[in-house]
């Protein structure tokens, strides 16, 4: 469900401020589907105390459209709402809060871990690290592994109960690692890849027949993606067949990832893959998908359409227009944190095609969650639409260090997105808020020239600020958020915001 918060003012006084809330339900419509109930009547309650208290002499400097993550739940939203609100006051701009009510980091946190802790769960991560540990040629902080990768039971062992497990193991780049080098395309697939693929089968198979109780945790725990092919066939050599050709499909695409530099680190590139071969339905990728289609049909034409089944934002959007119209001054600024940015650029390409006279003065994203080439498309190639852009987000350094499950998946939010699930064909997709992706270019294809367009877009005139910024930065250029939650209640980004908003 989507939650809209609005707070406006009567005299645009942060003494005469009140808020009332506005929910839309369904597919993005006034229809009620939670504790709050709004209609289109609410808008224009809005649009009419801003007009009839406004003087056309005197317009309100202006308003900022805030778009939270969808990473909260009511409760958190409104405090959200309530406390930024504030923060906008103080920068003369009458806030408008768009707050999604999914809580669905909470549930992917939760289907991690409790996936991740299953017995078989654990087998598959043990056996993919030790068979694909020679391949990287990972190598420990104390130089343990020699190059060669090769890692005894009781080091991955000691390494899985760990907080970031081979967090400070380093991948081999010569190529000298034994049973050929994943890193080096010549050591990888210097065979075909049909060769290559057999070779792998038969390496698995010797693998999976050394761990006890195999077979018996597979079907005591069987993975959301084989339930189907496991229960019209229980026999021992077909489950082994099944699970090894699973196993051989992950090594592949971890070999893929590393060799076009979409890797996430030895240790996260395994869990994705793995998590997406047998488990992907237990994580959350419908709840993501699920969250962007609400983004997408947020903004819809209403044409044909009366009343609750009005979509919420589009009836904003047409009010809005009428009231810019009115009031030309009045300057419009949008502010994204995390997949409200998806939300924003839904919200462009809808004004893009129906609302001509929306112009907006100054687009701010933390930490977005939305895909590089989605950016590239509503923002790099319609400069027009707005007048400043400005993007908050970590180092990749930082980002790396906020650990989302601590000893089960040991990167960041966002890189989980982009490992698991944004995409259901390739894992590894570029989200902007990463930094790891920029400089990436030579990774994509000659016709993907939206990464390299978008890199240049970000590196001009101070759009891209990555956390933690030095002591002495500029006004509106200052954040030191560590993590990716942190971004709409840091100070110093919180700071930046009002600069710009004001400015």
């Amino acid at each position: 469900m989507f939650v809209i918060f609005y707070s406006i003012s009567v005299r645009y006084t942060a003494a005469n401020m009140n808020s009332f809330d506005v929910s839309a339900g369904p597919d993005g419509t006034f229809i009620k589907s939670g504790d709050i109930k709004s209609s289109p009547a609410d808008i224009d309650n809005f649009f009419s105390a801003l007009q009839d208290s406004t003087p056309v002499s005197s317009p309100p400097k202006s308003i900022t459209l805030y778009f939270h993550g969808g990473l909260v739940n009511e409760t958190a939203g409104k405090a959200i709402a309530e406390k930024m609100g504030a923060h906008l006051q103080q920068a003369e701009s009458i806030p408008v809060f768009f707050i999604w009510e999914t809580s669905i980091k909470e549930t992917i946190s939760f289907k991690l871990t409790q996936t991740a802790n299953q017995s078989f769960c654990k087998k598959l991560i043990r056996v993919l690290v030790k068979y694909l540990a020679p391949k990287t040629g990972i190598t420990g902080s104390d130089n343990k592994a020699r190059g060669t990768g090769r890692l005894s039971d009781q080091e991955i062992d000691e390494q899985l109960q760990q907080e970031r497990p081979f967090d400070r193991y380093a991948t081999n780049q010569s190529g000298s690692a034994r049973g050929g080098n994943i890193i080096t395309e010549a050591g990888w697939f210097g065979k075909s890849e049909m060769r290559r693929t057999a070779l792998v089968e038969a390496e698995l198979q010797m693998a999976v027949a050394r761990e006890p109780d195999f077979i018996k945790l597979l079907l005591e725990e069987p993975p959301p993606e084989l339930e189907n092919e496991i229960a019209n066939d229980r026999s021992r050599g077909f489950l082994s067949a099944l699970v090894i050709k699973r196993l051989t499909d992950v090594v592949m695409k971890v070999a893929k990832r590393f060799l076009s530099g979409t890797s996430h680190g030895f240790y996260p590139t395994i869990v994705e893959e793995l998590f997406r071969a047998f488990y992907i339905a237990n994580v959350g990728a419908w709840v993501w998908d699920g969250m962007k289609s609400k983004a997408r049909s947020l903004w819809q034409d209403n044409m044909g359409r009366l009343g609750d089944n009005l979509f919420a934002g589009s009836y904003f959007l047409e009010s809005l227009e009428r009231h810019i119209t009115a009031f030309p001054q009045t300057k419009v600024h949008l502010v994204g944190h995390s997949a409200g940015s998806i939300c924003i650029c839904e919200l462009l390409a809808a004004a893009r095609q129906r609302f001509p006279a929306l112009k907006f003065e100054t687009i701010i994203f933390l930490a977005p969650a939305c895909r590089f080439n989605f950016f590239y498309e509503q923002v790099v190639l319609n400069p027009h639409l707005f007048a400043r852009f400005r993007c908050f987000t970590m180092t990749d350094e930082n980002e790396c260090n906020d650990v989302l499950v601590p000893g089960i998946y040991t990167r960041s939010l966002l890189y989980l997105v982009s490992g698991i699930l944004e995409d259901s064909e390739k894992a590894g997709v570029p989200i902007l808020g990463l930094h790891h992706f920029l400089g990436k270019s030579p990774a994509c294809n000659d016709k993907d020239t939206w990464l390299e367009e978008t890199e240049k877009f970000l590196l001009q005139n101070d759009r891209l600020v990555l956390s933690a910024t030095e002591a002495g930065a500029l006004a509106g250029l200052q954040t030191n958020a560590l993590k990716h939650g942190d971004f709409d209640d840091n100070e110093l980004t919180i700071e930046s915001i009002k600069y710009m908003i004001s400015h």
